[in-house]
């Protein structure tokens, strides 16, 4: 057990020291990037461009761009820009997931509203999120049922014969798409 113990006390120093280094070695040098080489471009006559490595010997009107080859990042950070938005993720999911590891519906409630409002969406979807946006923008209460995180929305979207997202339900009034001038007609 002893031996365990000390094998993990080890290898966490030397990824310690490793880390540290690596980080040490980024922010102590002056010069992130080092000149690989000049990127030369000209226009033909004929109205082309070109893109050479070397100095064309023909052409006098050329320009000169530099070619930079950059550091990659230390390793702590790329682990950083890796670990944070899957923890955030995760804990979003933890957060809105019930005991049965279904998604809860989030219910949008800005002020209060006469009409009932459902909007079956997934996280992907553009329009989803411009149906939501003119929802709440003309604060209109609406429930959110994400249909790739849980079974129970998405057996309800099935009841209703879902074909597409975002589906949006207005008073049992049946909307497929982001169409406003159908989401005023039924708001009415």
């Amino acid at each position: 057990m002893k031996k365990i113990i000390m094998g993990i006390v080890i290898l966490t120093a030397c990824t310690a020291g490793y880390l540290s280094y690596d980080l040490w070695q980024f922010t102590n040098q002056t010069r992130n990037a080092t000149l690989v080489n000049s990127i030369y471009s000209w226009k033909d006559e004929k109205g082309v461009y070109h893109f050479s490595g070397t100095k064309p010997d023909a052409v006098t009107d050329f320009t000169v761009s530099d070619a930079y080859q950059y550091r990659p990042l230390p390793i702590v950070y790329r682990i950083r820009d890796m670990v944070f938005p899957a923890m955030a993720r995760l804990s979003k999911l933890v957060a809105e997931n019930d005991d049965d590891g279904n998604k809860k519906p989030r219910r949008h409630q800005p002020s209060s509203s006469k009409n009932s409002v459902k909007i079956f969406t997934t996280e992907r979807c553009g329009y989803c999120t411009k149906a939501k946006d003119y929802f709440s923008g003309k604060g209109i209460a609406y429930t959110e049922y994400d249909i790739e995180t849980s079974a129970s929305a998405r057996s309800e979207f099935q009841s209703h014969q879902g074909r597409g997202v975002p589906l949006i339900i207005i008073n049992d009034n049946k909307i497929v798409g982001f169409n406003k001038q159908a989401i005023d007609m039924y708001l009415r």
